[in-house]
């Protein structure tokens, strides 16, 4: 594959994912937001792999990042969607970890 052109990274962070390599997608969606002509879909892609590795904190930034270069459309709108999913699921964790962490009564 050509290391320089950004769609052949796109499809491999893709195609990467889709494999369940999670930190190769990641690294992968890095290099390929590096070069012109990169899409914001690799955000989203990097997002549900951070997911997958349970960070909802980076997971959170990659899609605000998607949504700062693609404030728009159909992925945008799904995009938010799964950003206010992953919100609520580091919300309710943090919640979750400050009730356990509180002495009992």
């Amino acid at each position: 594959y050509d290391p320089t052109d950004a769609m052949t990274l796109v499809l491999l962070t893709y195609a990467e994912f889709m494999n369940h390599h999670f930190d190769e997608t990641i690294a992968t969606s890095r290099k390929a937001h590096t070069l012109q002509g990169a899409h914001a879909f690799v955000h989203q892609v990097a997002a549900r792999a951070y997911e997958q590795k349970r960070d909802g904190a980076s997971a959170i930034e990659e899609l605000q990042q998607f949504l700062q270069e693609e404030p728009t459309g159909s992925r945008a709108e799904i995009a938010r969607k799964e950003l206010a999913e992953v919100q609520g699921i580091v919300r309710a964790s943090h919640e979750k970890a400050a009730l356990t962490a509180a002495p009992a009564r």
